[in-house]
């Protein structure tokens, strides 16, 4: 599950939290191989990842298909406001 608003990164944090709270996304042996929204890691320099699942339901933090060991993470940030 993951929680509301973090996959749109609509500020509900803004501090860098405990890699052990952030909500995981539900493992499905259907759609294993999907990963679940970005966030923002801390692995001593910051990174989008997210995290994944293998075909046996093992989880991992995974950084572009790289396994990594995050202790910190945070929503992203909204995107730029579009500007004319």
């Amino acid at each position: 599950m993951v929680q509301a608003g973090a996959e749109k990164g609509e500020g509900i944090m803004s501090e860098w939290q405990p890699i052990e709270t952030c909500p995981l996304p539900a493992f499905d042996p259907e759609k294993w191989y999907r990963n679940g929204p970005s966030v923002l890691l801390w692995t001593h320099w910051v990174s989008v990842g997210s995290y994944g699942y293998t075909q046996t339901g093992k989880g991992r933090w995974q950084i572009v298909g790289r396994t990594v060991h995050p202790t910190h993470w945070m929503p992203l940030p909204d995107p730029p406001k579009e500007t004319k």
